[in-house]
């Protein structure tokens, strides 16, 4: 609900993580092989004050955030990004 974003005191802090990307072949959703970056990029937002970050692929295209999945709504339709 965009309302309740736009009327909540709290701010969400939110960053993209540089530092490492995220391999793009098959075994690359599984959650254990990218623990590794998981863990500096939790580091990263603990040492820099934010809530999440968002990774990026080897392509430098948004991939995920650091704590679940990054989704969009268009007119009634939730799209998930591809890569």
């Amino acid at each position: 609900d965009l309302n309740y974003l736009k009327d909540n005191s709290l701010k969400y802090n939110l960053d993209v993580f540089k530092d490492y990307f995220k391999n793009t072949g098959l075994l690359s959703n599984i959650s254990t092989n990218n623990q590794l970056i998981n863990k500096i990029g939790l580091r990263y937002c603990i040492e820099n004050d934010f809530n999440d970050c968002i990774v990026l692929n080897n392509s430098k295209v948004v991939s995920e955030t650091l704590n679940g999945n990054v989704f969009y709504s268009k007119i009634r339709r939730i799209i998930c990004f591809k890569y």
